[in-house]
């Protein structure tokens, strides 16, 4: 009975998946996070983590500009 019941909602599209549970994605301070923490902590397990007190655009603003002339 279970599957004929899962097989109609299938059929009628009414059969999906709840999403999956949103978590917390730490943040952390660059000056307080080696290389070598990032690689074994995030970068190997896949896990996501904000960065913050970068200061990657110094030289030149992340614009559409910036973006065309290295990706095109």
């Amino acid at each position: 009975q279970l599957f004929t019941e899962l097989e109609e909602l299938a059929r009628n599209g009414n059969l999906e998946r709840p999403p999956p549970p949103q978590r917390a994605v730490p943040r952390r301070d660059a000056s307080e996070l080696s290389v070598e923490e990032f690689i074994n902590a995030y970068a190997r397990p896949g896990l996501p983590v904000i960065i913050t007190g970068l200061n990657i655009t110094e030289e030149e603003p992340w614009s559409l500009e910036f973006f065309k002339g290295r990706c095109t």
